[in-house]
């Protein structure tokens, strides 16, 4: 993405209804520009090679390949792209995980179609893709160090690991 360019999203969610509203909100965002939905992460991997979107929201939960291993996927393939993990379900532990893999935030979907909470909470952590900075997608190393995540390291330790790394935009719960 360039200046002046408009940020190109691909949609991955299970659901018609949620990708349909989903859509319906990127498209009032005068920035953003839809490329594209997938129903699962096997379809994403292919749109993604196709479309090259600049971001991509991904369901955590998918029938088929779920979000955790399209986002496997995509390092092992080396496909560069920002995912923004989406989910009805707020588990600490599968957001830690999405995190890690190299996710760069994490929304719980919101109750009843509620297209308004969407909309509004999309506009807050879509802008931040939309800067000119935004361009340089960059894979990092997983925010839990291996020797962490391998000595079994209390989810407390977890979760300020990736508090630090992506800064105060993002809230994880204490509940496990």
């Amino acid at each position: 993405m360039t200046a002046g360019t408009r940020l190109k999203v691909l949609v991955v969610d299970d659901s018609p209804l949620f990708r349909r509203a989903l859509s319906r909100a990127l498209d009032e965002m005068p920035e953003v520009e839809l490329v594209g939905t997938a129903n699962d992460g096997k379809e994403a991997l292919d749109k993604i090679r196709g479309l090259h979107p600049d971001l991509v929201t991904l369901d955590l939960e998918m029938p088929g390949m779920d979000g955790i291993a399209t986002l496997r996927a995509l390092q092992q393939q080396g496909l560069r792209t920002r995912v923004v993990m989406l989910s009805a379900f707020g588990g600490e532990r599968k957001t830690v995980e999405a995190l890690c893999l190299g996710a760069e935030d994490f929304i719980i979907k919101p109750q009843g179609g509620a297209l308004t909470a969407l909309r509004s909470v999309l506009q807050k952590k879509l802008s931040q893709f939309c800067r000119p900075c935004a361009s340089k997608v960059v894979r990092a190393a997983p925010v839990v160090p291996r020797r962490m995540a391998a000595a079994g390291a209390a989810p407390r330790k977890v979760t300020r690991a990736v508090r630090g790394r992506i800064g105060s935009s993002f809230f994880i719960g204490d509940a496990l």
